[in-house]
């Protein structure tokens, strides 16, 4: 027997009986209320209350019958018709006779009791006198066997887990103690582990629970657990033991040397995960160059006339795609990851749209660009048929940036500005509304979707410096995965979803960096 909604389930209903009245009337004369409730004894899981019977009319006779109500919070009569029926016994005895009730089954915490008493009719009595008893509460909750470490970056990691209970999967729980150490976590060694500030209130069993915490070190291996507590102080046992190494950042590229580039901008990971485009930023027009990942030095794909830019991979990593003026109006164009490959122009919208800003579907058939002109005050988001057909439009705003494709082709992500911020926007690629994802007066932008499509990169201000952000993709649990001086922006994930390469921009120089969690 449980308490439901702050209310003890129990039910009783005591005796029956009759005024053996020789004459019809009318009984309009209640027993008397019970003065002598107590509480005899309370056990870990219940109470026995006691007290002397009264009677049918006042202390005469014999009364039909009584019932004893619970609440745990303070019972009054205004409140009696709340609280919900406890235990159960014979008829009442006769009046000035000792009655008793063990009311058993109660979750810990103070609880409150009273009695009225019943005719045949029925009338009722008073309330009696209200008697309290603390229960103590020795069942803990269930520990948690499912924690896990889902992500890292340079100075956090994610944990997720599933509710439990306040006893064993039932109620919920008061708090969690989660805790972490760069050492193997036990219970020998659970009091030398570093507890977690900041832990979410417990939810109903199986609520799914997300928690960034912040660790001291980058490229460092710690251990996670996490124990469960009820409002009895009762700890659950030890979880699952979990150990996630924080991510380690690294400069791929080092401009200007190599090929003479004062900056590289606009990374973009080869399917393979053996290469990365960028957009090099030369004096004479920027263009597109590939570095390896192997450490090998980079080297220019494209060269003029015009610029090159904002490259992007096919999904089968035989094209790239860029952007470039080279027929005197800005268009997209395709090419061999080759040095000296013939590009072939892929769009032709110069006489009605001036291509600001692109991305290539994964299946291949389908580019979404912006449209920025500068005689026009807001943008619009366009997919096009990458071989040729009807443009089809998204949506308009004030200003759009950086789109990019879902990894199923279903979704398209924006930075958009309203309201004099930029935040990042999910939108159905083939029409239907938008929703919004970030919600901060920073300026959110460059969103890059993760290979499984469980995660969204972007950079933003919004920690006081540019460094690339995580957001789940439904904009539950935001981290920063970036530190350190200087610009950070623009992020690319690799295939295999275990690192992130961006520009990092140091004295007006930019490069190429990655951040790495999977080593």
């Amino acid at each position: 027997m449980r308490w439901t909604s702050g209310v003890l389930v129990l039910i009783a209903v005591l005796g029956c009986g009759n005024d053996n009245s020789s004459e019809p009337h009318v009984d309009s004369s209640p027993p008397a209320a019970v003065e002598d409730l107590a509480v005899a004894e309370a056990t870990e899981t219940g109470v026995l209350l006691t007290w002397t019977a009264t009677g049918d009319d006042g202390h005469e006779g014999r009364a039909s019958g009584c019932q004893a109500r619970g609440l745990d919070h303070t019972l009054l009569g205004a409140n009696w018709d709340s609280a919900e029926v406890v235990g159960s016994k014979p008829a009442p005895k006769s009046p000035g006779e000792a009655e008793s009730l063990l009311v058993t089954d109660l979750e810990g915490g103070t609880w409150y009791f009273g009695v009225k008493v019943s005719d045949e009719v029925p009338n009722w009595s008073e309330l009696s006198n209200v008697v309290s008893a603390s229960v103590a509460d020795t069942t803990p909750p269930g520990a948690v066997n499912d924690l896990e470490a889902s992500f890292a970056t340079t100075t956090a990691v994610e944990l997720r887990w599933s509710a439990t209970g306040d006893d064993s999967v039932s109620g919920v729980a008061t708090e969690y103690d989660l805790r972490y150490s760069s050492a193997p976590i036990t219970l020998e060694t659970w009091d030398t582990a570093t507890p977690v500030l900041d832990e979410p209130s417990p939810g109903p069993f199986g609520t799914t629970e997300v928690l960034w915490v912040t660790v001291p070190e980058q490229a460092v291996e710690y251990s996670f657990a996490i124990r469960v507590i009820d409002n009895a102080g009762n700890n659950s046992g030890l979880s699952n033991v979990v150990s996630q190494s924080t991510a380690i950042m690294r400069q791929l590229t080092s401009m200007p040397q190599g090929i003479g580039a004062d900056g590289a901008l606009y990374p973009a990971w080869s399917p393979n995960g053996e290469v990365i485009a960028f957009e090099a930023d030369l004096e004479g027009g920027n263009q597109v160059g590939l570095v390896p990942l192997d450490g090998d030095p980079p080297t220019l794909l494209t060269s003029g006339p015009g610029w090159s830019r904002f490259p992007c991979w096919g999904a089968d990593g035989f094209l790239v795609a860029f952007q470039s003026d080279r027929s005197g109006w800005f268009e997209i164009y395709t090419m061999p990851p080759t040095p000296g490959a013939t590009p072939t122009q892929r769009t032709d919208v110069r006489a009605s749209r001036d291509i600001f800003g692109f991305a290539w579907s994964p299946d291949e058939a389908y580019f979404a660009f912006v449209d920025d002109p500068f005689d026009d005050p807001m943008s619009t988001l366009f997919v096009l048929p990458a071989d040729g057909g009807a443009l089809s439009s998204v949506t308009r705003a004030r200003t759009i940036k950086h789109p990019s494709w879902s990894p199923d082709g279903s979704q398209i992500a924006v930075s958009i500005a309203r309201n004099d911020q930029y935040d990042i926007w999910v939108y159905p690629a083939f029409g239907g509304a938008g929703t919004q994802l970030t919600d901060d007066a920073a300026w959110d932008g460059s969103p890059a979707w993760s290979p499984d499509g469980s995660r969204i990169a972007f950079h933003s201000d919004r920690g006081g410096e540019w460094d690339i952000w995580i957001t789940d993709a439904d904009g539950l649990a935001v981290a920063q995965l970036t530190s350190g001086q200087g610009f950070k922006g623009y992020p690319t994930w690799a295939p295999d979803g275990g690192a992130i390469a961006f520009n990092r921009s140091i004295d007006d120089v930019s490069d190429v960096w990655i951040v790495r969690w999977d080593q």
